[in-house]
């Protein structure tokens, strides 16, 4: 399990201002999702379609352009669990920036790459950069419930959900108590319902309570959470309660594939996913009373699981367990509008009838976007690898590079024993030739010797034949036939042709005696012909036929 502690100071921020170091930093994304949520579909359809979500939303990094991805949870611990569970992951800014670095680095020096005198790579081809082992992003995932504080005096305890996203065998079944929340929940003993009211805040707001769950039930949990809902009218004592959610998220880091694409030195966004999801989603079968979301089939479950997980001990594979002092950074003030980041986000309420749909989607998206930003502020360490040529001119070894005989980068052994160093594999998109394999060889030989063949013949008919430009066309060699005598080897032909044979026929044109025997005329002659026939009739060259 891995404690995420206290950062520097951003309780207070300016919604005009991105310092980049603040967990909450790019919180508008969030909104943005929720508005784009509830604009989805046109008001008059909400009530029988709900809200259709968009899969992602962006989100900016120092250099690259990442996305935050909430998605509703695919499995179920057992039939009566949340079925309002939500997921959301977004990849770490920091290795989303040096991922983009290094396209961009690529994209600037593969012009000047040698191919052996087989001319320069076109640089408007597309370059693919993928991180396909060693990276890990934040995986998050929170469950919701409505409770009611009955005033200062309520001595009921407090529960909160069980962990979702875990599977039953990792929860000690025997505590669950299904009749405190209207989902199967375990109470609290460290934190009263009187203390939940004195949380800071105005009565009219959506106040945010961090609270650090016991791991033991609470496994596999990250923290939890209580949200006092707004008061319109009379104090929770004078009236009939104060309306709360209560929460439980969770966090981890999950093996994940990282990619983007560079093209005419420019970067596209970066894009995630989950390193092998079709094997998780048949792991995730293969539980005891594990049961797929309702109204999603097995196909959508493998299609959607590549972009979100969260089946604890399938993945993520490394817990989080967050500290309330960090996650206090997740709700700062903004001090230009005299709000909290929370509540701004709610008042984007998708659903104002059930707020605990929203806050079950704000919660792990402001949880995913914050840990995604730890280091936010480290960067491509070490130096490009130079070569210098026969000029003299000092240039990036890209022949190295490019050739996978090397690391791009000179780093000092012991500086970056602390270092995180991840490989990134580029592939150059684009037409090629090569003779690798048997195929490719094989086709060559078949090719030269058709060539040869077609060579040869085209130097045999020009040294040793002779043309005529007196049948041109279609007409003319028609004319020619007509003007033929009647051949018996054409026999039965009148009416269509059944026998292949009649192709393989010679045929010759051959200068015959006119009737009046004055002159020769020319016809079309088919079949083996004498050796004196064809001497006698043969054309002549240069002379005029009637």
């Amino acid at each position: 399990t891995h404690q995420i502690d206290v950062v520097t100071d951003c309780a207070v921020i300016n919604a005009s201002v991105n310092t980049w170091s603040c967990p909450s930093d790019e919180w508008q994304s969030i909104e943005n999702y929720l508005d784009l949520t509830r604009h989805a579909i046109p008001e008059q359809y909400t009530a029988e379609y709900g809200f259709p979500a968009p899969d992602q939303v962006e989100l900016t990094g120092k250099g690259s352009l990442r996305h935050l991805h909430p998605q509703r949870q695919l499995w179920k611990p057992f039939d009566n669990a949340d079925t309002q569970t939500a997921i959301a992951t977004s990849p770490q800014a920091a290795v989303a920036d040096a991922l983009v670095g290094t396209g961009t680095l690529w994209g600037f020096n593969i012009g000047i790459a040698s191919t052996g005198g087989h001319g320069v790579p076109l640089q408007k081809l597309d370059a693919i950069h993928h991180i396909k082992t060693g990276y890990y992003q934040p995986y998050t995932i929170a469950s919701c419930a409505n409770d009611t504080i009955e005033g200062s005096a309520d001595e009921r305890p407090l529960a909160f959900p069980i962990p979702p996203g875990v599977v039953p065998q990792m929860l000690p079944e025997h505590q669950i108590n299904n009749s405190l929340l209207s989902l199967p929940a375990f109470p609290i003993e460290n934190l009263s319902r009187a203390e939940i009211l004195q949380t800071p805040g105005l009565e009219w707001e959506n106040r945010l309570r961090w609270v650090e769950l016991p791991q033991d039930p609470f496994n596999a949990s990250a923290i939890g959470a209580v949200i006092l809902l707004p008061i319109i009218g009379p104090s929770p004592d004078e009236a009939s309660g104060q309306k709360i959610l209560v929460c439980t998220l969770g966090a981890g880091w999950g093996p994940s594939t990282l990619n983007t694409s560079t093209q005419n030195f420019g970067s596209r966004g970066v894009k995630s996913g989950i390193s092998d999801p079709d094997s998780l989603s048949q792991k995730a079968l293969s539980y005891k009373d594990m049961v797929p979301h309702p109204r999603l089939s097995d196909a959508e479950n493998v299609a959607v699981s590549s972009s979100g997980f969260f089946l604890v001990p399938a993945y993520p594979k490394r817990l989080i367990n967050v500290s309330i002092s960090w996650a206090q950074y997740l709700n700062p003030l903004i001090v230009d509008e005299g709000v909290t980041v929370f509540h701004r986000l709610m008042q984007a309420n998708i659903s104002d009838r059930n707020p605990r749909v929203s806050a079950a989607i704000i919660l792990p998206c402001l949880l995913a976007n914050g840990l995604a930003r730890i280091g936010i502020e480290s960067s491509l360490q070490g130096d490009l690898r130079m070569t210098t040529n026969a000029q003299g001119e000092s240039n990036a070894d890209i022949d190295s590079w490019f050739r996978g005989k090397g690391d791009a980068f000179i780093v000092d052994p012991e500086q970056s024993k602390e270092w995180v160093k991840l490989e990134v594999l580029s592939t150059l998109e684009g037409y090629a030739y090569n003779t690798s394999g048997a195929g490719p060889k094989v086709a060559i030989i078949f090719l030269l010797t058709y060539c040869t063949f077609a060579i040869a013949h085209t130097c045999y008919a020009g040294i040793s034949g002779i043309s005529s430009s007196c049948w041109d066309s279609i007409g003319e060699v028609t004319a020619l036939a007509m003007n033929s005598t009647p051949n018996l080897l054409l026999r039965n032909t009148s009416s269509g042709i059944a026998d292949a044979k009649i192709f393989k026929l010679p045929a010759r044109i051959f200068a015959m005696p006119d009737q009046a025997g004055e002159g020769e005329h020319l016809e079309l002659v088919l079949g083996d012909q004498e050796k004196n026939v064809i001497e006698k009739r043969t054309l002549k060259v240069n002379r005029v036929y009637g």
